[in-house]
């Protein structure tokens, strides 16, 4: 067979070509090989924690020895990485540690080699406190509803108010920190909650609710001595020891809430009356040393 000189180098010039590119790639894979993420494994769990707890941060080096693995974190509002700790895997590659979770993000681990970890999402939930709320209102005055939200910062929150269909929408403070008023329209039983809304930095989240009532002025007076042993109208006998209150519509059994002076009492309706012009309620002699109540007066009750 025969070559013509422009066959030969034709050939040689591929082969040239060849060896140009292996030689490339050759050179390219050490480089590639320390950022692909290999045998290098990350697990965080859990996944969605509130803040301030503990997370764990586990997972495998991808090879043997004891080996220093970096903790990265970047927040959802940030493009940039922030080291949190360094931690050393055991003889076997095995690293295992904690950190504190303060708000929601992407976990990820670089080895000393160069490699890092596939990205693992952590979803914060917000810690709300409701601070200082009186469950004691009279009518005219003003509840105070304040607290505190964390992760801290600018937020969006609302004060809901069941029984007076009242939703009162704010922002807290760069702090994390709220406060609202709200004053009652009738005397009633409410319930108060706080949600606050998601950001990035947290998953929302709501306050307990407070049960707060709403009173109003009433004027009373007292029963008892000299009734003792006699029928009560809701039925059952009058003693000195009864905790209860007269009331003319009311239904019996309802429970009234009263307020005289800082002393509280919840007790039920029990009796008809009092039928003195301008009296609203009678209490008896036991409802009466419990408040230390004179005998005729002002209290306050939410019905």
């Amino acid at each position: 067979m025969r070559f013509s000189i422009r066959t030969v180098r034709s050939g040689f010039l591929m082969l040239c070509a060849i060896f140009a590119v292996s030689t490339m790639a050759a050179m390219a894979s050490p480089a590639s090989a320390a950022t692909a993420p290999g045998n290098l494994r990350v697990k965080v769990a859990p996944q969605v924690v509130t803040h301030g707890k503990k997370i764990e941060v586990r997972g495998a080096s991808g090879s043997a020895g004891r080996k220093p693995v970096r903790v990265f974190f970047r927040d959802n509002a940030t493009n940039s990485w922030d080291k949190l700790k360094t931690v050393t895997s055991n003889g076997r590659g095995i690293y295992n540690t904690d950190v504190t979770a303060r708000q929601s993000g992407q976990i990820r681990v670089k080895t000393a080699d160069g490699q890092f970890s596939p990205i693992r999402r952590l979803k914060v939930r917000s810690t709300m406190k409701v601070q200082g709320i009186n469950r004691y209102v009279k009518l005219g005055d003003r509840l105070g509803v304040r607290g505190i939200i964390r992760p801290a910062g600018v937020r969006r929150i609302k004060v809901v108010i069941n029984g007076a269909g009242k939703t009162i929408r704010t922002k807290t403070k760069a702090h994390g920190g709220f406060a609202v008023k709200w004053r009652p329209e009738s005397a009633g039983n409410y319930r108060v909650r706080v949600f606050g809304a998601r950001n990035e930095a947290a998953i929302g989240d709501a306050s307990r609710r407070f049960r707060v009532f709403g009173l109003r002025a009433a004027h009373a007076s007292y029963y008892g001595p000299g009734l003792y042993g006699n029928g009560v109208a809701c039925g059952g006998t009058l003693t000195p020891s009864t905790m209860g209150v007269a009331h003319k519509t009311l239904p019996c059994g309802t429970k009234v809430t009263i307020s005289y002076e800082g002393r509280t009492v919840k007790v039920p309706v029990i009796d008809r009356g009092p039928y003195i012009a301008g009296r609203d309620y009678d209490l008896t002699e036991a409802v009466r040393n419990k408040l230390g109540f004179g005998g005729v007066g002002t209290i306050w009750v939410n019905h």
